[in-house]
């Protein structure tokens, strides 16, 4: 499901030797080799069958039940063996960190200068607080793992996906998907001050009068109301969209995050008090958050620079960019007065 992962470590010998062919990886690659931004464990087999154990629901099963599991499992490596994989490229732990400290280094020096060009200046103005948001969210979690606390990054990680990938439809947007982001939050507000009913921070009527007389918000929604049919639209939803499902386990009470965290035996549960995925270590996930987080900040950064005419953050953005592989989502024809200064990233 996902990991940034040792290729030398994580596979028996043998087993190695194989998955490298399939993935066209060198048999000798460094430990500690990832692919950006996608969080894909090759021995995806062993997550479950790991995932499975850990929560005791292997206990009860016969023997013909056990063989039929990994018969399954078997399956399962094939096919995600086979399954294209994303051409984000392989990086050491070290060239994403140097990434992202050039990313945030870039909204560091940034000032917001020239002239818009989205659709309206809602659009802008939401395209670039999500931006700065995702920065600002990115910059703690380098924090985190600065300190030795970048596996506990994860709903910032997932926060920081959100707010990227909204950013990225929008800044193509030509007002459906504004207004539907408009009106989910106008709903929203209004819900909020319903549950206030009652409680100290009940709204005087005067004030839920006011909010109410706003003028409703003009013109067709668009069919992306979710932030799922928001990644679907962008090309991840079998990707990013995975990784933020999953990264979801660990920010709410689920009983999936039980199972992560415990291990059962004969009359007694064993609670474990450091975060990882099964096949997982600590540090590994920690570097996954600031894989995840660059691969964000580049798509965001590049939705900001879409909405300003002298496309300032472009030559920067492209070059990391080119570096690690990543095209921008999707790829969007650049206007006809930057033809010459501009390619697809490739």
């Amino acid at each position: 499901m996902i990991a940034l992962r040792d290729y030398r470590t994580c596979l028996a010998p043998g087993k190695l030797a194989d998955h490298c062919v399939r993935r066209k990886i060198p048999v000798g690659c460094k430990p500690y080799s990832y692919r950006l931004g996608y969080m894909d464990t090759p021995s995806f087999d062993q997550f479950i069958g790991q995932y499975l154990k850990q929560s005791g629901m292997l206990s009860g099963l016969s023997g013909e039940d056990t063989v039929r599991l990994e018969a399954a499992l078997g399956a399962i490596a094939e096919r995600h063996a086979a399954f294209p994989q994303p051409a984000y490229g392989d990086a050491s732990r070290e060239q994403c960190r140097q990434w992202l400290d050039r990313l945030l280094q870039i909204f560091e020096d940034f000032s917001f200068s020239g002239r818009p060009i989205a659709s309206t200046p809602a659009h802008f103005a939401l395209v670039t607080s999500w931006w700065a948001h995702a920065n600002r969210q990115a910059k703690a979690i380098h924090c985190l793992v600065d300190n030795g606390l970048g596996a506990d990054a994860v709903p910032l990680a997932r926060s920081v996906i959100e707010f990227a990938l909204w950013s990225v439809a929008l800044s193509q947007d030509e007002g459906p998907l504004l207004n539907t982001v408009m009106r989910n939050s106008d709903q929203e507000q209004l819900y909020t001050l319903k549950l206030a009913i009652g409680g100290p921070l009940e709204m005087p009527p005067e004030v839920i009068e006011l909010t109410q007389s706003v003028p409703k918000v003009d013109g067709p929604g668009s069919e992306d109301k979710n932030f799922s049919q928001i990644c679907r639209s962008l090309g991840v939803g079998n990707t990013i969209l995975i990784t933020w499902r999953t990264l979801s386990t660990l920010c709410h009470p689920v009983a999936a995050t039980a199972y992560l965290s415990t291990q059962l035996g004969p009359g007694e549960v064993r609670v474990q008090k450091t975060l990882t995925f099964p096949g997982m270590g600590e540090s590994d996930l920690a570097d996954e958050m600031v894989s995840v987080v660059t691969l964000c900040l580049i798509w965001s950064g590049l939705a900001v620079d879409r909405v300003l005419d002298d496309h300032p953050l472009y030559a920067e953005l492209h070059a990391i960019a080119t570096e690690a592989h990543v095209e921008d989502l999707p790829a969007v024809a650049p206007p006809a007065s930057q033809e010459l200064q501009r390619s697809p990233i490739t």
